[in-house]
């Protein structure tokens, strides 16, 4: 029994992102209309040593074709020179409101966004990493589902990876295409909403920021916290695929792991401040909720079934597998990634070749994952941290 849902519950949900992900791109529209335009966007960017990507990050906010914005900058307290560039790039771009924040003491990005929105002016409030770069149309695309969407309190967009030469970076690069994305698309086209805000670029209703009381500052991942918090309040978070940015990923394996234990981590808190919606089984959130939970348990399972395959290996010195199964589960992913790169085709940057990494990646995808889960229950059992500091994984530009 539990081998067939170990080897079926992987096979149905990518069965669903499949579905999903085709139904919403058949039915999606993109047009943008003159209302965006004139729609005040503020953006925040907070930062903690991004001395060296900060000025790619603000000249892509500069050349958007969104000219209504205003950017603040919070300096977390880095040890670098960030400051300083923000400083100059205050200087540079005159035509343009920028704020600089300097925070005394370092308290997480969440903290210093909480700060940063004390100085906006505009109802919509678009939040970014200082290592992301966002494509021409992304504000007036964001802008767009919030205005055709009365109510979504936040919408967030598609990252991309920028660098990919090590063979974690092209992983990363094959599962924000054909995973991240087509979950996210899944998700919104059967419940109306979304698990969790992607924290790299999001666009939010200053009401909807200000009805939950902002960022929570001791949680690991303040964007799947908020995007529950908002749901409370009646505003569901959505997702825009057209609105990209091109983002930094973890360069090895380690800086990976580590990053993948914190969402891990976060994930299980907000299941834990949410416990009381499983009680609720006809809410669209509540399904998700349950969908986290067999991940969860599907990870022990695994976990516990492989223990016993190596063991029974040890022991009768035999090895069975059946060939079948792993064709399937390998045809299955085959297809997922086709199907992510049909959608993806004009902005994925991915070569063809890169199906012979498909078995590679599957398993890859699955382990790092099963790692993260099982890690996050035992460190929130006995070791449980209640902070938000930074915790950034190193990352390498091309």
């Amino acid at each position: 029994m539990f081998t067939n849902f170990i080897i079926l519950y992987p096979l149905v949900m990518t069965m669903i992102w499949i579905i999903g992900s085709l139904m919403y791109q058949f039915r999606k529209n993109t047009d943008i209309s003159i209302t965006e335009q004139i729609e005040g966007v503020s953006i925040l960017i907070p930062c903690f040593n991004e001395q060296d990507h900060l000025e790619k990050t603000v000249r892509s906010l500069v050349e958007q074709q969104h000219r209504k914005i205003e950017i603040v900058l919070i300096d977390d307290a880095s040890v670098d020179n960030t400051l300083d560039v923000m400083n100059k790039l205050k200087k540079i771009y005159k035509d343009i409101k920028i704020e600089v924040v300097k925070l005394q003491k370092n308290s997480g990005k969440a903290a210093a966004m909480n700060e940063g929105i004390k100085f906006i002016n505009y109802k919509y409030v678009l939040c970014i990493d200082a290592d992301s770069l966002i494509n021409t149309y992304a504000i007036d695309q964001l802008v767009s589902t919030l205005n055709k969407n009365p109510q979504l309190g936040a919408v967030t967009g598609k990252p991309q990876t920028i660098n990919r030469n090590t063979m974690i970076e092209k992983m990363q690069a094959m599962e924000y295409t054909a995973i991240i994305d087509l979950i996210k698309r899944s998700q919104f086209f059967f419940t109306g909403r979304i698990l969790t805000l992607s924290g790299v670029i999001a666009l939010f209703r200053k009401e909807a920021i200000e009805s939950v009381s902002g960022w929570d500052p001791n949680v690991q991942t303040e964007d799947i916290d908020i995007t529950w918090r908002l749901s409370e309040k009646s505003f569901y978070t959505g997702y825009n695929p057209e609105a990209l940015t091109w983002i930094l990923v973890p360069h090895n394996f380690r800086s990976l792991l580590k990053q993948r234990l914190r969402w891990a981590y976060g994930g299980l808190q907000m299941l834990i401040k949410n416990r009381k919606r499983l009680l609720l089984p006809f809410k669209a959130e509540t399904w998700l909720l349950y969908e986290m939970i067999v991940s969860i348990f599907w990870s022990f399972i695994t976990l516990i079934s492989s223990l016993f395959f190596f063991i029974n290996i040890y022991l009768s010195n035999e090895l069975h597998l059946d060939g079948n199964i792993i064709l399937i589960i390998i045809l299955t992913g085959l297809a997922q990634f086709i199907v992510g790169l049909f959608i993806n085709k004009s902005t994925s940057k991915i070569r063809w070749f890169v199906f012979l990494y498909v078995p590679l990646y599957l398993f890859f995808y699955w382990l790092v994952n099963l790692y993260a889960i099982v890690t996050a229950v035992f460190k929130l059992v006995y070791a449980p941290k209640n902070n938000g500091r930074w915790a950034s994984p190193k990352r390498i530009v091309d």
